[in-house]
């Protein structure tokens, strides 16, 4: 997963993560993992088109994903929350992106274009952002199988 250099990363419950450029905001994205059987991201993605009227299948990169958005008012100012549920095989991703209502979303987009599953018993190069965000390893882990 890449994201942008100047987002700053906090766990935002077990399991789950939040990102934000903390001098200038241009949204909030969240992203959860969760794993299952071998063909969970798909059962996951299916499940949402069918249950979520208002969500629509799109693709972004390589990622099939079921998307929906809502708007919203909080003291006086309007949002807009994208949602997209994706995923990989046994692993399932629920991201979403908070942005001013009219604001771009293509910032979360990229983010979930990134997405990859590591294989197991590959390793990899250290990254950057895994020393400059530590708790961000344990959402690693869980990809890793």
């Amino acid at each position: 997963m890449m994201y942008p250099v100047d987002w700053n990363e906090f766990e935002d419950g077990e399991g789950s993560f939040l990102f934000y450029n903390p001098n200038e905001w241009t949204g909030n994205f969240r992203i959860s993992a969760y794993k299952g059987s071998a063909t969970y991201a798909r059962e996951v993605i299916r499940q949402e088109l069918k249950d979520n009227p208002s969500a629509v299948s799109v693709r972004i990169g390589n990622m099939e994903c079921a998307y929906s958005k809502e708007m919203f008012e909080e003291d006086g100012a309007y949002y807009t929350s994208h949602l997209w549920i994706t995923g990989m095989d046994d692993v399932a991703f629920e991201c979403s992106f908070t942005v001013s209502k009219g604001s771009s979303a293509a910032e979360a987009e990229a983010v979930i274009a990134s997405l990859e599953k590591r294989k197991e018993g590959v390793k990899y190069p250290a990254e950057i952002f895994l020393f400059a965000c530590p708790k961000f390893t344990r959402l690693m882990k869980l990809l890793s199988g």
